[in-house]
């Protein structure tokens, strides 16, 4: 049974009547399971069975799998050998492998007729080696396989012709390589030279034969001869990068360096400039992104599921807070209100599962959020889907508006105060007490009165009598909009005051739908004296005051 189907969730799906498609599935799956293993051993008891010395490597020339002759030629078990190279092995050929290795991968087919392979007690035995790209089934090179036949007695004769053959055919491979490629000696001395296609240079190649690398190319003398000392002395790969002014331009060039023999250097030259124009296109629009995000004046996060991958110092100055302290799980959630954290564990979910590029994909939201000191923050977050290491994640920006807030709180307090202060001038211009003499004093009442204002009108209605000494109030109604129990009452309240003061209130303006309701409403009015006008209320109060 698979590991499909030992899995309990699976299982009880399976077990559903509901799920037979899937118990279909998992079958088949099971059943190309079995047969893939079927298929493996057989090909591991194939290669086992071959005489040939069987090696398989991936594309960065790791060992992936060798048979049976190959472990016992080597004297190695496959364990020690699965994931390394030959130069990891320490075998003194590692250069001269990684190169064919390189041919290989390119897509070079390569076939050696005769080279030693050392076995374990150290004895090389001549073999026919045959290297071959690995590839899948869209035809892409995926690894190396190489296959190494031990060379019979019989065979060995003639073998002086293979070797001519080889070395032909080692030539030929280097010929038709679009790379250049040169060979000097110990001493500098260019044994061998090939522009490679494209690589124009300012001399035929035949004229660099026999000369020294100092003559000629004096400008490369210097490393070249660096690279000649250390691959003879180490017998490693050496890596060198230059640049040479040609075609009117700066080429980048990269060259590789190994020894062929104890006397020889071959170098293997690429013009890198595309590689190295790209390397710094990218550089700079890293740099141009570090500084945006370092220099901006918004705060910058990213986030992926809970956690948080990267703050920007602007970020972490707005929230007082170290950035390695705001990175991993709940850094930023911890430090806003905890009333506001699931709104913003909310939209930061909706926005990473959305569909990248839809609507649904960017968001914004305010926060109040706290400093590490306490003092509080209004925020605003701009959020969108990215993808960050083939897994979704949220980029966001963050504005601290905490200044703004604050200076439309300053404006509504302002502007309450100045609603108040009209609200006043309003209630001071709708209840004037205007003098008629130094006794009689005139309040006209317009509009509605409600419980507050009925209370404005008392306040000046009793200030204004205890200010003046006036004996006769008259409060005219004529301009109420309408007169309610709450209006009567309102009014009989400030008679009684008034009385209490000493003066006398009449009440004038009185209208013939004002007189009915204020019947059909039984107001006690005893002690107002009412009267149908201002003027006749005027006149009452001359006469009563014997002016």
């Amino acid at each position: 049974m698979s590991a499909v189907s030992d899995d309990p969730s699976v299982a009880e799906k399976i077990n559903d009547g509901s799920h037979e498609e899937l118990r279909r599935r998992v079958a088949e799956l099971e059943r190309r399971e079995v047969e893939a293993l079927a298929r493996i051993s057989l090909y591991e008891q194939v290669l086992d069975a071959l005489p040939d010395l069987v090696e398989v490597k991936d594309h960065e020339q790791r060992i992936v799998h060798v048979n049976r002759a190959y472990r016992e030629h080597h004297g190695a078990r496959l364990e020690e050998l699965v994931g390394k190279t030959e130069a990891a092995l320490g075998r003194p050929d590692a250069p001269l492998h990684a190169e064919r290795d390189a041919q290989v991968l390119s897509g070079i087919f390569v076939d050696i007729p005769s080279t030693p392979v050392p076995r374990r007690d150290g004895r090389a035995m001549p073999f026919h080696v045959v290297c071959a790209p690995l590839r899948d089934e869209q035809n892409r090179i995926t690894g190396i396989v190489q296959s190494a036949r031990p060379i019979r007695g019989d065979e060995m004769q003639g073998s002086d012709q293979q070797t001519e053959r080889g070395e032909a055919h080692n030539r030929a491979l280097l010929r038709v390589i679009p790379d250049m490629y040169f060979l000097l000696d110990r001493e500098g001395t260019y044994v061998d030279f090939s522009a490679g296609r494209g690589m124009d240079t300012a001399l035929p190649p035949a004229l660099f034969l026999g000369k020294r690398v100092k003559d000629v190319t004096p400008d490369l003398a210097q490393w070249a001869m660096a690279c000649v000392d250390e691959a003879l002395r180490t017998g490693d790969l050496v890596r060198h990068e230059f640049r040479l002014f040609a075609q009117g331009k700066w080429i980048d060039y990269e060259a590789r360096a190994f020894a062929t023999g104890p006397e020889h250097t071959l170098f293997i030259v690429r013009d890198i400039s595309a590689a190295k124009l790209t390397e710094r296109q990218l550089r700079e629009a890293e740099a141009r992104d570090r500084a945006f995000e370092e220099q901006s004046m918004f705060g910058v996060f990213m986030l992926q599921g809970s956690r948080l991958v990267y703050v920007n110092p602007k970020l972490a100055e707005m929230l007082g807070q170290e950035r390695r302290a705001l990175l991993g799980d709940d850094g930023l959630t911890s430090l806003v209100m905890k009333d506001e954290r699931a709104d913003l564990g909310a939209f930061l979910r909706s926005i990473e599962r959305a569909a990248e590029g839809s609507e649904e994909a960017r968001g914004q939201l305010a926060l109040r959020a706290c400093r590490k000191d306490g003092a509080p923050l209004f925020l605003e977050t701009f959020g969108a889907r990215v993808t960050f290491g083939d897994a979704p994640a949220v980029i966001g920006v963050v504005l601290d508006v905490t200044a703004r807030r604050e200076a439309e709180e300053q404006q509504r307090r302002l502007q309450d105060e100045l609603i108040r202060m009209q609200e006043m001038m309003v209630v001071e211009m709708s209840t004037p007490l205007i003098p008629i003499t130094d006794q009689i004093v005139v309040m006209p009442l317009i509009g509605s009165l409600d419980d507050r204002r009925a209370e404005q009108v008392m306040g000046r209605l009793l200030s204004g009598v205890s200010g003046c000494g006036a004996r006769v109030v008259i409060m005219d109604i004529t301009g109420l909009s309408s007169v309610t129990t709450q209006t009567a009452s309102a009014l009989v309240r400030c008679a009684q005051a008034a009385r209490l003061l000493g003066a006398t209130v009449l009440l004038t303006g009185m209208r013939a739908d004002v007189a009915q309701t204020l019947v059909e409403m039984d107001v006690d009015l005893s002690g107002v004296v009412t009267l149908g006008t201002l003027k006749a209320g005027i006149a009452h109060a001359m006469r009563r005051t014997g002016g």
